[in-house]
């Protein structure tokens, strides 16, 4: 009713988009964020003796990821508004993003030095389904980690571009060649 009043005037307050039903997109991130639930099973049924902490990593990362896809999809994060109608429920998927980044460090600390393992799998050393379950994370974890840095340093030059100074016309180059003899003839002195 209140919006009805309001319809014409531009601060007029508009309803918020309800969060149900959800769209074909929400339920297709939602159901990929289930899909960590593979690495749960594999975990569990597939020991991998040669990485001990491989259970541990695989777990965490995969529990943090459903959050961050639990979270997103309840709130409908994805939404245009929502991050700001919803700000304790966007700083908490940050948060369990920048632990995902966390593990998936420890990921390649784990799978990395291991990648042999790939081509010589064993019950005794560790098969491939564990090994795969450590190096996917670990590589997307890399990949993100890699284009973050590119995107630092872009940044970092696009600013010191933008500082740089405009070349100065043919007067100012003048004034600007009489001042310096100007102050080399004072230092002389």
């Amino acid at each position: 009713m209140m919006v009805e009043e309001n319809q014409g005037r531009d601060d007029a307050p508009t309803q918020a988009e309800p969060l149900w039903p959800k769209t074909i997109e929400e339920w297709a991130m939602f159901v990929m964020a289930l899909g960590n639930l593979a690495l749960i099973a594999i975990a569990i049924n597939v020991p991998c003796p040669a990485i001990p902490g491989f259970r541990g990593f695989v777990y965490s990362f995969a529990i943090v990821s459903i959050l961050i896809g639990l979270i997103r999809f309840i709130f409908s994060l994805s939404r245009e508004g929502n991050d700001k109608r919803y700000p304790r429920m966007n700083i908490v998927v940050s948060l369990l993003g920048l632990s995902q980044l966390a593990l998936g460090i420890w990921g390649m600390a784990l799978s990395f030095p291991n990648v042999g393992y790939l081509s010589d799998p064993s019950p005794e050393t560790c098969q491939i389904g564990p090994m795969l379950c450590m190096l996917i994370p670990s590589v997307i974890i890399a990949i993100a980690i890699v284009a973050i840095l590119i995107y630092g340093i872009y940044s970092v030059f696009k600013k010191k571009k933008e500082e740089v100074p405009a070349p100065a016309s043919q007067g100012e180059q003048q004034i600007a060649k009489t001042i310096g003899e100007d102050y080399e003839k004072d230092l002389s002195v």
